[in-house]
């Protein structure tokens, strides 16, 4: 009956009285796994991550959700090792591949990042996420040219994303191509929702040099 009730408040997303549900039908059954599971999916979703993570721990068939909770509670020093053992075990999980690279650059090993995140998009090339990162870092590093190809691929899924625009203007300009560079500048413009006007201004006031270097040319 309490387990019934907490899939009804789950369904409803009434987190808390779910989770009071699968409490009372933890005490009545304190060996139920499919409890068990249910009780520490609700916790980790509340952000009650220490008593999410004793539960997933005693669920072995659970390794995903166990390093999920410890990669949503910033522990990503302890979801690493179950996402390498993960990927080991099941290497065709794009999933697993891209928690693992977003691990590592979580945990600013950014070059040990790029091999499992450049594997998840192999697998699952519409993962817009794990073009952002891979770009993230190949930006940090002032690589324009993999960054650019990078946020390339992110613009084909998010063509509407200003800040990737103006991150893609940007490598172009390092770069020298500035008709790239000012095509990219514009796009950013155009989907710019003005929450750093600062960025705003710097834009327009590159568009015009680079508008006036492009007609001297």
């Amino acid at each position: 009956m309490m387990v019934a009730l907490g899939d009804m408040d789950v369904q409803a997303e009434n987190l808390d009285s779910a989770k009071d549900h699968f409490e009372q039908a933890l005490e009545m059954a304190p060996d139920d796994t499919d409890v068990k599971i249910r009780l520490a999916l609700v916790l980790r979703d509340l952000e009650e991550f220490p008593t999410a993570i004793n539960l997933f721990k005693q669920l072995p068939d659970h390794r995903a959700e166990l390093a999920e909770a410890y990669y949503a509670s910033d522990r990503f020093g302890e979801a690493a090792p179950i996402y390498e053992n993960l990927v080991t075990s099941d290497p065709e999980n794009a999933d697993h591949w891209f928690q693992l690279g977003r691990s590592y650059y979580s945990m600013d090993l950014r070059d040990r990042a790029i091999p499992p995140l450049q594997t998840s998009l192999v697998l699952d090339p519409t993962r817009v996420a794990g073009w952002g990162t891979l770009a993230a870092i190949h930006y940090r590093h002032e690589d324009w040219v993999n960054a650019g190809t990078m946020l390339l691929k992110y613009l084909e899924l998010r063509p509407d994303h200003g800040p990737s625009q103006f991150a893609l203007a940007t490598c172009f300009d390092k770069l020298g191509d500035w008709e790239r560079a000012l095509l990219h500048y514009n796009k950013f413009t155009e989907f710019d929702d003005g929450n750093d006007d600062v960025r705003s201004f710097q834009v327009r006031q590159r568009v015009k040099t680079l508008k006036k270097r492009l007609n001297q040319n």
